[in-house]
């Protein structure tokens, strides 16, 4: 098949098929509502509900992971209703409160970015430690 007529595949999709760089280790996830697998799950109850995978803590862009803050309002760090997990805001108030703080990031240990551009200087979607 040529590469015109390959199908695109998303990453969150490739990561749930082979979860082996992120199996057992614990993973914060930088996501909104618009996070979605092909088949329209959000990648927070993705990779929260995949085996082998620890989900620890979510990452907040403007709006929060859920979609319900409104434009331009700032969001503050919180817990996700859905799973209990802590979710760290990366649109706050001020400058400071646009990228994350380092005891978020603290027993993350390793950060892998998986985006080449994303918000303040997060910079990537799945962060994940050994």
């Amino acid at each position: 098949m040529s590469a015109a007529r390959r199908p695109t595949v998303l990453g969150i999709d490739r990561l749930l098929e082979n979860p082996g760089p992120i199996a057992g280790k614990r993973v914060g996830l930088l996501t909104n509502h618009a996070g979605v697998t092909a088949r329209g799950i959000p990648t927070w109850k993705a990779l929260f509900d995949a085996p082998d995978v620890r989900l620890v803590r979510l990452f907040g862009p403007e709006h929060g992971v859920d979609g319900g803050a409104e434009y331009m309002e700032g969001v503050s760090a919180s817990t996700h209703r859905e799973t209990g997990l802590p979710v760290a805001s990366l649109y706050g108030t001020t400058a400071e409160s646009l990228k994350p703080r380092a005891e978020d990031l603290a027993d993350l240990g390793r950060r892998r970015l998986d985006l080449r551009a994303g918000h303040g200087e997060l910079g990537g979607q799945a962060l994940a430690a050994q």
